[in-house]
C-alpha cells in the first residue's frame, strides 16, 4: 500500500490504512514524543494523543504545503507541548544564576547522540522544552513563545539557561569517565 492510498483510507475511517499509517510512521514519531516527555507523562501517553489528532485531522492535509512527515512531527510536538502544560507541576527559577566551567573543545564530540539526549532529559522542564524546540526542531523564539505562550525574551532566556545546564551536565559526565 502507498502513502497517498493510506491517507486517503484513513480519511474515510479505514482502520486498516490507519494502521498502515501508525506503523510507518509511529517509531519516528515516539523519539519526538520522548523528547517532550515529562515524569507524569509518558512518551506513549503523547504518541497516542498525537494519531488521535492526526487521524482526526487528516483530511486537512495538504501535500502541496509540505509532507506528511512533517505535518505529523508538528501536531506530536504541539501535542507534546499541550500535555505537558497540563501535567507539568513544576514551577521554574528563572532568576537562577549557574556558574559553569568550559567545556574541551572536543567534550562533546567524544559523546554518543544517545548519551547526550539522556542528559538533555535531565534538564528541568521548561528548559527542556525551549531547547529541543529550538536547537533539536529548529523552531525560531518568536516561534516558540507563541507555542509556549511566553515572551521572546524569555525563550532565549531559558535556551541560555538549558544550554548552561547542559554544559555542566556534560562537564560532570566527563569527570565521572576520567575518574573510572
Amino acid at each position: 500500500m502507498n502513502i497517498e492510498k493510506a491517507i486517503q483510507g484513513a480519511i474515510k475511517q479505514d482502520r486498516k490504512c490507519q494502521h498502515f499509517i501508525y506503523m510507518k510512521y509511529a517509531p519516528m514519531l515516539m523519539s519526538v514524543c520522548r523528547r517532550y516527555s515529562i515524569s507524569a507523562l509518558s512518551p506513549g501517553d503523547i504518541l497516542q494523543e498525537s494519531f488521535v489528532s492526526i487521524f482526526k485531522y487528516l483530511d486537512r492535509f495538504d501535500p502541496n504545503k509540505g509532507s506528511i512527515e512533517g505535518w505529523m512531527k508538528t501536531i506530536t510536538i504541539r501535542t507534546g507541548i499541550r500535555l505537558s502544560k497540563k501535567y507539568n507541576r513544576h514551577s521554574l527559577d528563572i532568576d537562577m544564576v549557574v556558574n559553569l566551567p568550559n567545556l574541551d573543545a572536543d567534550a562533546i564530540d567524544k559523546m554518543s547522540a544517545d548519551e547526550l539526549m539522556l542528559l538533555v532529559e535531565n534538564l528541568p522542564e521548561g528548559y527542556k522544552q525551549v531547547f529541543n524546540l529550538s536547537v533539536i526542531d529548529g523552531y525560531s523564539h518568536k516561534e516558540i513563545s507563541e507555542m509556549l505562550d511566553m515572551n521572546e525574551s524569555t525563550s532565549r532566556s531559558k535556551l541560555s539557561r538549558a544550554r548552561g545546564q547542559l554544559e555542566k551536565l556534560i562537564v560532570n559526565q566527563r569527570k565521572k569517565i576520567r575518574a573510572i
